[in-house]
């Protein structure tokens, strides 16, 4: 097994152990934004959307689902645009009886030590995707 396929392994036992220490405790965003009208939704990052981590650090964000006043309440349903080396993961997948998913997101040692973005996107049925850039300054591992 070559020393990358190896460090990228390592990267995504660390973020399943993370998930596996997740309790499922709900999250309860408060207030955002009210979404434009006809939009159904707006995404929003309840941490911000800057952050700076070591390599194989990983990072817990939640990201929340702000519904419009219309009355959308369908589900959404989330991925990621990364790097290569950057694993994002969305826990639940896809919401709908809530408005919160949690984000763990880690990047392995292949990965260039420099700011990276990293684009979440929201999905609904008969709506536009909305997205949100995470900025993310990733430093060496220590």
């Amino acid at each position: 097994m070559s020393d990358s396929l190896r460090r990228t392994r390592a990267a995504v036992l660390v973020v399943a152990a993370a998930l596996a220490a997740c309790g499922d405790d709900p999250v309860t965003p408060g207030p955002g934004p009210n979404p434009e009208p006809g939009a159904g939704y707006e995404l929003r990052v309840l941490q911000g959307t800057s952050h700076t981590l070591a390599l194989q650090e990983v990072l817990q964000l939640v990201l929340v689902v702000d519904r419009a006043d219309d009355g959308y309440q369908g589900p959404v349903s989330f991925t990621a645009d990364a790097p290569a080396g950057v694993v994002v993961i969305f826990r639940p997948t896809m919401v709908l009886n809530s408005n919160a998913t949690d984000i763990l997101l880690v990047a392995d040692a292949t990965v260039e030590p420099k700011r990276h973005q990293v684009v979440l996107r929201g999905t609904a049925p008969d709506r536009p995707d909305r997205t949100v850039t995470l900025v993310l300054d990733f430093t060496p591992a220590t």
